[in-house]
């Protein structure tokens, strides 16, 4: 795949993979979500999309965790590296280089987006799978680690969503003045 990708690069997916990348970057989708369910709950007072960013909101603490956690302990080499995907440097502190495995950008996107997707529609999951093909393209990520990325945040995402009596937020936000 990686073979593939490396001879497959033109300008515009270039230029693709640079927007999808904004679905999966923590600096844009928190301040989105926590944007989305204030609007949700003061401002259109949907409680559908209220209690959607809810699960999107508890999914993506849990996934962050996980896929932090992860990465510390695996300390994968990533593809631009040239080490090869066998390469592992155990707790590389803050050597980015060393963190590929699995990739944040895909499991954030997998962890916001599965929640509208299972409530709203199913099309929502071409966002996320775009995240995660972009990460493979611009080689910042293996496949596996993509793969591994998004079965954290898709599992989160369900397991919010569909099983009502896991919570770490109970009975959504509350904020009393």
């Amino acid at each position: 795949v990686q073979n593939f990708i490396e001879s497959s690069q033109t300008g515009f997916l270039d230029n693709m993979a640079n927007v999808t990348d904004v679905a999966g970057e923590k600096t844009i989708i928190v301040p989105a979500l926590l944007l989305t369910y204030g609007t949700a709950r003061f401002i259109i007072c949907d409680e559908k999309l209220c209690h959607t960013s809810v699960n999107a909101m508890q999914s993506v603490f849990v996934t962050a965790i996980a896929t932090e956690a992860l990465k510390i302990t695996a300390g994968r080499a990533r593809p631009f590296t040239d080490e090869g995907p066998n390469s592992f440097h155990p707790f590389p502190g803050s050597r980015d280089y060393y963190k590929s495995l699995p990739s944040g950008h895909a499991s954030l996107a997998f962890a916001v987006f599965t929640p509208f997707a299972e409530t709203y529609s199913r099309w929502i999951y071409l966002i996320p799978v775009s995240v995660a093909a972009g990460r493979v393209y611009q080689q910042k990520h293996w496949l596996s680690d993509v793969a591994v990325g998004s079965s954290i945040g898709l599992l989160s995402g369900l397991l919010f969503t569909h099983k009502q009596n896991v919570q770490i937020i109970p009975n959504g936000i509350r904020i009393c003045f």
